[in-house]
């Protein structure tokens, strides 16, 4: 996984060093770091100079989704992918010119982009969440310093409690201080109670469609629970003409496992099982509370989607597609229909 991290403080520390020690130890791999006024590639903790800055942005350097880009002292440095455009450096530019017009909401939301990205300009760092939250970032502050990253440890290894970014969330710091946290959100003022459903699916499906096949890059694997919205994806790419592997993890005799595989049998394609040992759960449980943090409902979730993520890894798939989130944008959840019914929209 890249890492993206920024610190802002409010005295000058020697801020190349600080992200060397977090980067280097939390990945092993060189990353680029710029303090505006200079940038360095660091392989070693002995590149990192030594001088005191009060902020300074760093992005390791691996063949994945990662970005840095350099514009006169002002540096993007960010981790995802942006849809809209070719190539994620037109994105940067796209994003830099924003937060110079102060209009970087109104970027985001004509960017169809899955990012978290650092801002490094002369009197501020600027952190930005998509507004579905595809991308984690977090951020913590106190004693001066404020420090961003899309990894909790690295924002835990400054001595600083890591909190969530909002989804949509634009965060401002500067001398060592959170200056402002504003959220921006794509959400209609109404909506049309005449539409019938015919017409609603008749819009729905190629956008849904044209989504899917922009994410078809490379090997393509489908995280395959046999739900409805998982089903959706692999149906559609089937019918695209996108070659696609479903997978699935569980414990042997999962009802969950059974079902992922029946349905896989009815709409003529093959379903990939990672099956997960007792001895597994055990070892794999303080690995998922570091990453995940210890909510106990985040820990129970994540552990199937860490064992079929490493299968995708090991058969090399490029992109991984799932239907979490399908719910929360389409009111799937019985509580919304209620919600609806009792305070209207």
């Amino acid at each position: 996984m890249d890492v993206i991290f920024g610190v802002c403080s409010e005295k000058r520390i020697p801020v190349f060093r600080l992200i060397a020690d977090l980067l280097l130890d939390e990945r092993g791999c060189p990353f680029f770091a710029s303090s505006g006024e200079e940038s360095i590639l660091i392989k070693g903790k002995e590149d990192a100079p030594l001088r005191g800055e009060k902020k300074c942005v760093g992005v390791t350097i691996r063949r994945g989704n990662c970005f840095y880009f350099d514009e006169g002292g002002e540096v993007v440095v960010g981790v995802g992918e942006a849809y809209g455009t070719k190539r994620l450096k037109e994105f940067a530019e796209g994003l830099l010119e924003a937060a110079r017009r102060d209009k970087v909401g109104d970027f985001m939301r004509r960017s169809e982009a899955e990012v978290a990205a650092l801002l490094l300009r002369s009197d501020c760092i600027m952190a930005i969440r998509d507004e579905l939250g595809c991308r984690t970032l977090y951020y913590g502050s106190g004693s001066g310093v404020v420090a961003f990253s899309n990894r909790r440890s690295v924002v835990e290894k400054v001595g600083l409690e890591a909190r969530v970014a909002p989804p949509g969330a634009t965060i401002k710091a500067s001398g060592g201080e959170i200056r402002g946290v504003n959220v921006w959100r794509r959400v209609p003022e109404s909506y049309d109670k005449s539409l019938r459903l015919e017409r609603v699916v008749e819009e729905l499906s190629p956008i849904f469609k044209d989504a899917v096949l922009k994410r078809s890059r490379g090997n393509v694997g489908v995280l395959f629970s046999g739900g409805l919205d998982s089903t959706l994806i692999a149906s559609i790419l089937s019918e695209l003409g996108v070659r696609c592997r479903l997978y699935c993890s569980g414990v042997n005799g999962s009802k969950d496992v059974e079902n992922a595989t029946s349905t896989a049998r009815e709409i003529g394609l093959e379903v990939k099982v990672r099956y997960i040992s007792e001895e597994e759960l055990e070892d794999v449980l303080p690995v998922m509370v570091k990453i995940v943090g210890g909510d106990v409902l985040n820990v129970e979730l994540s552990i199937p989607l860490l064992f079929v993520l490493d299968a995708a890894l090991k058969d090399r798939c490029s992109f991984v597609m799932n239907g979490t989130g399908a719910d929360e944008l389409f009111g799937g959840y019985s509580r919304f229909v209620s919600v609806l019914k009792e305070r209207g929209y």
